[in-house]
């Protein structure tokens, strides 16, 4: 079931559903009038809502991940598909015309996730504010992801600081064809040849796309549209997002065509070798950690 609610300023508006995970499934620039969120409403009724599998139910919006990506057991707890807030309802601490305060008690670990959503009163700009606390007396790790699924057009071009491109899989992967890692944004196939990952092709090119970016100068990612002259930006703190996965759906899975950025607290998405890695995050007992992210339009 869902519950929509808006936040309205001079320059933006968010719809918001607390009923799923608190996903953000529009940000319609007033401007520009551009909706800058992919979500496919069609999909939400071709779908058995009492199963549990993620990739069937996906429809986009703006979600997180916690406290895993792919299910599992680790630490001694059953860990959900994709986590456990995208389907889950948050509930509404506060609420005004411009922000709303949602609060999740998770199960499968011992944690509560607040999130504060608030638009800016004049600047086309939405922040998010996130808590997440250990109510437990032992440790424990995690992974923490923003999950954004951009609405796209052909020729729009990714934005990115730089860092080390590593492909996830190369059997989902139909650009890149090698393991090695790549500086962002040129991939070098196994004949020479090199893909500019910038550039957003067309729906009909069916190519998808999922990859790691590591060792990043700048914590930003977005989109970049030239016909209005205007790009999304993504404002995060690298000491929380060392990594920013992308996962890049031209028409091949599913038949979405969306850019999804994620910036991400682990590497790779399995957590037993993000630890022993020592590229997963965790929580001490009774710790708390709020850091905030920024999105805004910018020309």
């Amino acid at each position: 079931m869902s519950e929509e609610l808006f936040l309205q300023s001079n320059s933006l508006s968010a719809t918001i559903d607390v009923q799923r995970g608190g996903n953000i499934r529009e940000l319609i620039d007033f401007e520009s009038n551009t909706n800058w969120i992919y979500y496919d409403r069609s999909r939400e009724h071709t779908h058995n809502a009492t199963v549990r599998d993620y990739d069937e139910r996906w429809c986009g919006g703006f979600e997180e991940l916690f406290p895993n990506d792919a299910p599992c057991v680790f630490e001694g707890r059953n860990l959900l598909d994709h986590g456990e807030l995208w389907d889950a309802p948050f509930t509404i601490i506060e609420k005004t015309n411009r922000a709303i305060h949602l609060q999740k008690t998770c199960y499968t670990v011992p944690a509560i996730v607040e999130k504060k959503i608030s638009l800016h009163t004049s600047l086309p700009k939405l922040t998010i504010e996130y808590s997440l606390s250990n109510i437990s007396n032992e440790a424990f790790s995690y992974l923490f992801k923003l999950h954004p699924a951009i609405a796209i057009k052909e020729g729009d071009t990714i934005q990115l600081s730089g860092g080390k491109i590593i492909p996830v899989d190369l059997q989902f992967s139909k650009i890149i064809d090698t393991e090695r890692h790549f500086s962002w944004p040129f991939a070098t196939m196994k004949n020479g040849t090199r893909k500019d990952l910038r550039i957003v092709p067309s729906f009909e090119s069916s190519l998808q796309e999922f990859v790691y970016v590591s060792e990043m100068p700048e914590g930003y990612c977005g989109i970049m549209r030239s016909e209005i002259r205007k790009e999304l930006r993504i404002h995060f703190p690298l000491q929380t997002f060392p990594y920013c996965w992308m996962f890049m759906t031209y028409g091949g899975w599913r038949n979405h065509y969306t850019l999804v950025l994620e910036p991400c607290t682990n590497m790779p998405k399995d957590l037993a070798s993000a630890k022993k890695l020592g590229q997963c995050a965790f929580l001490h007992a009774g710790e708390k950690k709020i850091f905030t992210v920024e999105i805004e339009i910018v020309q």
